[in-house]
């Protein structure tokens, strides 16, 4: 059946429903804080990956050891393999463009052929477009929050469905891997890397713990992130031109910090209890704060998520819970050039339809399917800092 919206809605819209590089680009100049720092300043052949998954090696152990030699001593050399496998499967995401052909037949008819009308019909087709990649972009922007399921994140299987979050990759528990209170059970592997793998210990992420926020105190909040500081090497932005369009007023960055508002708000309010002003303002609400150069992104996702161990026998609660003696804000250290998100040049906004309702055959959809993913090469660049004790 001959589709009207169906046919002009696939051959119009906005340049991000034609190709990736569009969406891309959009993302990362507008107001997605966490896809748009991991996507900055990246080459689009490192977001854009073809086959069947993210695969590849990561390198966590120097194998063999050089020496010091006589000049008459004799080897045997050994041969190593220097990259431990990873595994990420696709994640498939859809949105579905649905409408009643009878009602969109009828305003075309009314409207495009009047004064004005065919640009009205365009406008019209535009704000669909716009309502179908507002749920894709939020949709991943959820995911990369998620709490994190070894059912879904982490299996190889066909019905894997979510793609790893950040707190997947970052965590506070032991291996930084989330243990059997996590919704589909204990983590054993990230990517497919295996807790026994050679090396994995330095797989793990930097954790770091504060006890109060309390002005001058040796184990505060501000303390800790002194330490983090000299232990992950913080590095101000990149000052170089980069692909992507920046964030007004600032560079792109390759690291950020992430937490709750509330978080935000209680690390402000120590540091100006501490007299420590913000390096980059002096109102606290004239631009993003930074630390060391780091700009801190406040995630509304975190205030309600159950991610933390703050619940019966470390049930998993939200991180204000005082029932496991752990409430308190937890401070996430992101390096977005070691953490990716890509998605397939084989099955980007693949559109198909229009299709009818076989039960009412006017009412049509278009199905768009997109396979994306994330995956982390280097989790010791990263890291979160967390309370170990009621704080809060």
């Amino acid at each position: 059946m001959f589709s009207i919206y169906g046919n002009f809605s696939l051959a119009t819209g906005p340049n991000w429903t034609h190709g990736p590089q569009g969406r891309i680009n959009a993302v990362s100049r507008l107001n997605y804080d966490s896809l748009g720092f991991i996507l900055r300043g990246k080459k689009m052949s490192r977001v854009l990956r073809g086959g069947d998954g993210l695969k590849g090696e990561v390198f966590l152990k120097q194998k063999g050891q050089g020496e010091w030699i006589g000049l008459a001593d004799e080897t045997t050399p050994e041969i190593h393999t220097t990259g431990t496998q990873y595994s990420v499967p696709w994640s498939m995401s859809r949105v579905v463009d649905a409408w009643d052909e009878r009602v969109m037949r009828q305003n075309a008819s009314q409207n495009v052929g009047s004064d004005g009308g065919f640009q009205a019909y365009q406008d019209m087709t535009y704000a669909r477009k716009q309502n179908l990649e507002m749920q894709k972009i939020n949709l991943i922007d959820d995911a990369l929050w998620a709490v994190p399921d070894k059912s879904k994140m982490e299996t190889n299987a066909s019905d894997r469905k979510q793609p790893l979050s950040l707190p997947a990759m970052i965590n506070e528990f032991s291996n930084s891997l989330y243990p059997s209170a996590a919704p589909g059970g204990s983590w054993t592997t990230i990517q497919q890397i295996a807790t026994t793998e050679e090396g994995f210990s330095n797989f793990i992420p930097y954790q770091g713990t504060y006890d109060n926020r309390t002005v001058n105190s040796p184990t505060n909040l501000l303390a800790a992130l002194d330490l983090a500081y000299e232990k992950l090497n913080f590095k101000p932005p990149p000052t170089n031109a980069m692909y992507f369009e920046k964030e007004s007023g600032m560079l792109p960055a390759q690291k950020w910090m992430a937490a709750s508002p509330e978080g935000v708000v209680a690390l402000k309010q120590l540091c100006r209890a501490s007299q420590d002003r913000w390096g980059n303002e002096s109102d606290a609400y004239g631009r993003r704060p930074t630390y060391a150069g780091v700009p801190i992104v406040t995630i509304p996702q975190l205030t309600s998520k159950a991610l933390y161990p703050t619940g019966t026998a470390g049930a998993l609660s939200t991180e204000l819970v005082t029932t496991n003696g752990v409430a308190g804000w937890r401070y996430y250290i992101i390096d977005s050039e070691s953490i990716d998100w890509c998605w397939s040049s084989d099955w980007y906004d693949h559109a198909m339809g229009p299709i009818p309702n076989p039960n009412n055959p006017a009412r049509q959809a278009i199905f768009y399917e997109t396979q994306c993913g994330s995956w982390i090469n280097n989790r010791r660049l990263n890291g979160i800092i967390y309370p170990n004790a009621n704080v809060a």
